[in-house]
Parts: C-alpha cells; sequence; structure tokens
C-alpha cells in the first residue's frame, strides 16, 4: 500500500483544527507527549462528544491512517475513533460513520457501522488492555481489497508496531462514494474529575493500488 502522511496538527492540537460536538474539552500542559499540550475531555460526558477534523486535506478519505497517543485518567473512560465519517464541515457527530470504540479495562475492541445514528453492523476483536494513566499509542488503518473494506487496529508496543487480533473484513461498506469521509476522535468520561487526553494525532491517507 502506498501512504502519504497528510496532516500533524500545528500549532499542537490547536481547536482550529477540529469541529467539535460538545464544550467539554480544553487543552492540557501538565499531560502531553509533544509540548506545549494535548487535547482532554472531561465533566462526566454520558454522550459521545465528536471531533472531527476539519483540516482540508482530510476531507475525504475512503482509505486512510489514523495514528495517535492517548491517556484515559480512569478505567471506565471509553474512547474511539471513527473514519468515513460523513457530517458536513461545520458539524460533529457519529451518526454515519464506521465508529471504533474500546474501554480501556477490557481485553476487546468494536468496530460499528454507524447508520443514522444506529449500529448497523458490529465486529469484535482482542486486543490488550489498556492501564489508566499510561500513554498509549494506536493506529488504526482502513483500505479497500477487492471491493471489502479492510480495517486493522496496531499497538505502537516496544519501538515497533503490533497488530491486535485479526483484520475485520466488511463486505458491502457504506460511504465510500460520499463527497465527504471525514476522521474523529472520540471519548465518554464517567464523571466529572475523569478525562481523557489525545496528542501527536496524524492522519494518512492509502492510496489505491
Amino acid at each position: 500500500m502506498q501512504k502519504q502522511k497528510l496532516w500533524l496538527p500545528k500549532p499542537h492540537h490547536s481547536a482550529a483544527d477540529w469541529d467539535i460536538s460538545l464544550p467539554y474539552w480544553a487543552m492540557s500542559t501538565e499531560y502531553y507527549i509533544s509540548p506545549p499540550s494535548s487535547i482532554y475531555y472531561a465533566q462526566g460526558v454520558t454522550a459521545w462528544p465528536a471531533q472531527l477534523c476539519k483540516n482540508a486535506a482530510c476531507l475525504k478519505l475512503p482509505q486512510g491512517r489514523l495514528v495517535t497517543w492517548v491517556r484515559p485518567s480512569d478505567p471506565g473512560n471509553s474512547y474511539g475513533f471513527s473514519f468515513r465519517n460523513i457530517a458536513p464541515v461545520g458539524q460533529a457527530n457519529n451518526n454515519n460513520c464506521y465508529y471504533f470504540e474500546r474501554v480501556p479495562s477490557e481485553h476487546e475492541f468494536h468496530l460499528y457501522e454507524r447508520q443514522d445514528g444506529v449500529n448497523i453492523r458490529e465486529w469484535i476483536r482482542e486486543t490488550d488492555t489498556h492501564p489508566y494513566g499510561d500513554w498509549r499509542r494506536y493506529r488504526l488503518s482502513w483500505w479497500v481489497s477487492n471491493w471489502d473494506l479492510i480495517a486493522a487496529f496496531d499497538l505502537w508496543k516496544e519501538g515497533e508496531w503490533v497488530q491486535q487480533d485479526n483484520v475485520i473484513t466488511i463486505v458491502n461498506p457504506l460511504f465510500g462514494d460520499e463527497d465527504i469521509q471525514r476522521i474523529g476522535l472520540h471519548c465518554k468520561t464517567w464523571h466529572i474529575h475523569s478525562y481523557t487526553f489525545f496528542d501527536d494525532t496524524e492522519v494518512w491517507e492509502i492510496k489505491p493500488e
């Protein structure tokens, strides 16, 4: 696969990079991978706030890769990523997209195909737990092979990428012909002193073969 890095946010995780659905976010100068800051969510968010990249180079990614560091402060904090998200620029939601979710204390992750706010299909794979308070680096990739959509989830471990369980093969995938296909970061925190941090986010395009 031919890959091209499209975007690494500078200045670091500026709010100008994103459409954000809920106001429960801030910049942290206490916890980060690269100075001066990371972006984090708090306030006991029981809905899933969506944070979608609005950089012009990243608005149509039928095939791509999202790389980011994540630091949950609580074992119950769920976090996730979306791709092929068709929310228009200026809006942020996870109503129509492919949506990746994991709970740090669990040994699995979920990928949902969402349409009109409803989970249509679900795939489950095994992964390592994520100790709360630790930074972990993840890579989510999606590409087309023989008309199917393939998704893979990798963990940066001891200096190399380690694939987590088998790839997911999505037959008859959705949203591939849409003019908007965005990527996003998402999380859910459970109480007012619970936070999830993201840093050093990268967006890559995977070129067709």
